[in-house]
């Protein structure tokens, strides 16, 4: 007879309370691309190559881009935020694509396989400090996240009981903001100790933040053995 208030807050089912843990890795590894990266592009970065290579496309065109220095350089420099916005781009370019490819495997699956495509893209970085370098471990990095983030609620909507498909899309921002609170925290500690202010080993730090995502995806994969089949 209690008020909805004062009544005890139910997650749900422990495994899929014990889902949204994992995903909080995936998710504290996948925002270091916003946190991290753009500090990494500004200290160790030389993007100079991008813009080159963009006044030569320009050049074919007939297009004079001199216009567009004060928007997108500081310092002969590619701005990291516009670099940043290519995840952006990469979703809307390959996600149509992607969802068809990956149609008929099991939502599980897709965000397995789209964690281990993450782990992949900090791997990209180990390449060298160039422009493109930069731009392909981002785009990487979108192909796992299309994989990995759509899924992962339909996963979510899967699992629940009828009447509480609401409530478990719901909570799966748990993970999400687990993600974003671990992720800020991380970034810190790691960038202030493999930065230049430290130790000054930027790929170790790609490496750390590659770990964890790899941490998460063999999580998954023991996860879908032990936990799903037992259920």
């Amino acid at each position: 007879g209690r008020g909805w208030l004062l009544q005890p807050m139910r997650v749900g089912e422990g495994r899929y309370l014990v889902f949204l843990l994992l995903m909080a890795g995936f998710w504290t590894s996948f925002n270091q691309i916003f946190i991290t990266l753009p500090e990494y592009i500004r200290d160790y970065v030389d993007t100079s190559d991008l813009w080159r290579s963009l006044q030569a496309v320009t050049g074919v065109v007939g297009l004079d881009v001199t216009a567009w220095e004060r928007a997108l350089l500081e310092n002969g420099q590619i701005k990291p935020e516009y670099l940043i916005n290519l995840n952006a781009f990469g979703i809307i370019c390959f996600q149509v694509v992607i969802s068809w490819l990956v149609r008929k495997t099991t939502p599980l699956a897709s965000i397995i396989l789209g964690v281990s495509v993450t782990v992949l893209s900090f791997f990209v970085y180990l390449a060298g400090a160039s422009g493109w370098v930069v731009v392909a471990a981002i785009l990487v990095f979108s192909v796992g996240e299309i994989l990995a983030s759509p899924r992962s609620k339909e996963y979510a909507g899967r699992i629940a009981p009828p009447e509480k498909v609401g409530m478990y899309m719901g909570y799966f921002y748990w993970c999400v903001a687990l993600g974003n609170l671990f992720g800020g925290l991380l970034s810190g500690v790691a960038y202030q100790h493999f930065g230049p202010q430290g130790v000054d080993a930027p790929d170790q730090m790609w490496i750390l933040f590659a770990g964890l995502a790899a941490s998460t995806a063999i999580l998954l994969v023991v996860y879908n053995k032990l936990v799903l089949r037992r259920a």
